[in-house]
């Protein structure tokens, strides 16, 4: 879906954007089952070595003289938080969209799927979080605060991990791989997933820009004057070599990455989250 930043003026705007783009994938609520000893029948199991013998199935056992073990399906609840990077490098913008204002888009869709599909869901940013609820009234309650957020110098602050909890994080990856691990620490750990939503300008990929260009470095305010194309294959070379060593970070710990160019519709871009989203859901 192509976005026109001069519509996106109003929480009630960036309502109607999210509900627009996350149409196609709102087809209910879900439930991830898993099988246990919950109340429920599914099936039976052979008895093994070990098992707690208050599950063994006596009338079964009187019937085949083998034993068995009843199973049941048990519904499981699920935690959803979208983590929005609103470091000032955010601002940077492409076609005039911001890499912070297509996050807002993106968190909006996000939890508005987790909404509907009865999860729980909350926000959260370096600065600030959204409380966990449920339900379409959080939702829109949520959306206020998404919609207001504004790039901050990025510092970013310890939050209670949440157990059972997937996390998406919306960021540029302009961290050193020092902050970024340390990023990673207070969010992923055994009883947690994270996919990480890499935001990135095609032109700021390519450094597709003209000779005696004037580069702002958004986070100080610095101005530096560079010939981009003199300079292009060294940058390029850097920015490869950045990206694999986060992608070696993510797949140490376990993360899911994805790239999600500003140029890529938003649709695409959910089409991406809901599959793994649904996926870890259902895991």
């Amino acid at each position: 879906m192509w976005l026109d930043p001069g519509i996106i003026n109003s929480v009630q705007a960036l309502e109607w954007i999210a509900k627009s783009i996350s149409k196609g994938f709102l087809f209910g609520r879900h439930s991830s089952q898993k099988v246990g000893s919950g109340m429920e029948f599914n099936q039976y199991r052979a008895y093994t070595p070990g098992d707690d013998l208050r599950l063994i199935d006596w009338k079964m056992h009187a019937r085949t003289d083998k034993y068995f073990i009843r199973q049941a399906l048990i519904e499981t609840e699920h935690q959803f938080i979208c983590r929005l990077d609103n470091s000032r490098s955010m601002d940077y913008a492409e076609d005039g969209i911001s890499k912070l204002l297509l996050g807002k888009i993106l968190c909006a869709c996000m939890t508005l799927i987790a909404a509907n599909q009865g999860d729980k869901f909350g926000w959260q940013s370096a600065h600030m979080q959204f409380p966990i609820g449920t339900g379409m009234r959080h939702w829109h309650q949520s959306l206020e605060g998404i919609f207001n957020l504004t790039s901050q110098q990025d510092v970013p602050v310890d939050k209670h991990t949440k157990v059972d909890t997937i996390y998406a994080w919306i960021t540029d990856l302009y961290y050193s791989l020092d902050e970024l691990e340390e990023i990673l620490k207070q969010v992923k750990n055994h009883t947690t997933e994270l996919i990480v939503f890499h935001v990135l300008g095609g032109k700021e990929e390519d450094l597709q820009f003209e000779s005696g260009s004037t580069f702002i470095d958004l986070e100080t305010g610095q101005k530096i004057e560079v010939d981009a194309p003199q300079y292009r294959k060294q940058y390029k070379e850097r920015m490869e070599k950045h990206l694999t060593s986060c992608q070696n970070l993510f797949y140490r710990y376990g993360i899911h990455y994805v790239k999600a160019p500003m140029q890529k519709p938003a649709d695409q871009i959910m089409k991406i989250f809901l599959d793994k989203y649904n996926y870890l859901v259902a895991a």
